[in-house]
C-alpha cells in the first residue's frame, strides 16, 4: 500500500488531525492543530508545528524528525502511589519544578535528580529549581495521579549526553520504545556495563550483549546508565 505523502508550503490552521501520512513542512512555515493529533505516519519538520491538544504517537508508530519547533500537550503520566523514575522528552520554556510539577501539586511530595533534590511544603524547596530534559527523576507521589504538560516543546534528536564514569540518571528523549542495542551507538555501547529502571535492569555482557528484565527504552522513563569510563553521544 502506498503511503500519503503530504508537503505543507504555507502556513496552515485546522482543527483535529488522525494521519497515517509522510508530512513534511517547510522551513519558516506555521502549522497549527488546535485540537489532538493523532499520528501513526511520519512527520518532517523544518518549520513550526504547534499542537494545541493531545499528541498521541500511537505506540510509537508516529515518527517526527527535523530541526523545526514542534509543541504540544504531552500524554498524561501516569504516576503510581510512591515514587516513579520518569523523564521529559518535551517541556515547556518554563521548565522550572513549580510550573512542570504544577497539575500534581498537592499530591507530589519530592523530586529527586543525580545529586539534587526538591520537597514540597507549600511551595518547591531544594537544590532542584529546573527540570532538564536530559534528566531522569525520581517523583514522589503520596496517591494516584496523572502528570500534565501543556506548551512543551519537544527535545531535539541532536541533543548531546555528557555521561561520567559510574551511574548516571539520565532521560529517554523520544517517544515510543526502542530497543537497548538499537539507540546505542555502537562507539559508546562498550563502555556502558549496565541500565537500570524502575524495576527493571539490564547487564551489558561482551559476548552475549545486553541481558536481563529491560530490553527497550520507554519515552517518558527515566534510567540509570552505567558506564566504565566518561563518553558522549546523541
Amino acid at each position: 500500500m502506498k503511503k500519503l505523502i503530504i508537503l505543507i508550503i504555507s502556513n496552515l490552521l485546522i482543527a483535529n488531525v488522525t494521519s497515517d501520512a509522510a508530512i513534511t513542512i517547510g522551513s519558516g512555515v506555521t502549522v497549527t492543530i488546535n485540537g489532538d493529533f493523532s499520528n501513526s505516519g511520519s512527520v518532517a519538520n523544518e518549520g513550526s508545528l504547534i499542537i494545541n491538544g493531545y499528541y498521541d504517537h500511537n505506540a510509537g508508530a508516529g515518527t517526527f524528525s527535523g530541526s523545526g519547533i514542534f509543541s504540544l500537550c504531552d500524554q498524561p503520566k501516569e504516576l503510581h502511589n510512591g515514587a516513579n523514575l520518569i523523564s521529559f522528552y518535551a517541556l515547556p520554556e518554563d521548565a522550572s519544578i513549580d510550573n512542570v510539577m504544577s497539575s500534581i501539586e498537592g499530591v507530589a511530595t519530592g523530586v529527586i535528580g543525580e545529586g539534587v533534590a526538591a520537597n514540597y511544603d507549600n511551595g518547591w524547596v531544594g537544590s532542584l529549581n529546573t527540570i532538564s530534559p536530559t534528566s531522569g527523576y525520581w517523583v514522589i507521589v503520596n496517591d494516584i495521579d496523572s502528570l500534565f504538560l501543556c506548551d512543551a516543546v519537544l527535545t531535539s534528536p541532536a541533543t548531546e549526553y555528557d555521561l561520567h564514569a559510574g551511574a548516571n540518571l539520565i532521560s529517554f528523549p523520544s517517544f515510543g520504545t526502542i530497543d537497548l542495542g538499537a539507540s546505542i551507538p555502537g562507539d559508546v555501547e562498550g563502555s556502558i556495563t549496565g541500565i537500570i529502571g524502575e524495576g527493571v535492569v539490564a547487564k551489558n555482557d561482551p559476548v552475549s550483549g545486553w541481558q536481563g528484565s529491560l530490553a527497550r527504552f520507554n519515552g517518558g522513563e527515566g534510567y540509570w546508565v552505567i558506564t566504565s569510563e566518561a563518553i558522549s553521544f546523541s
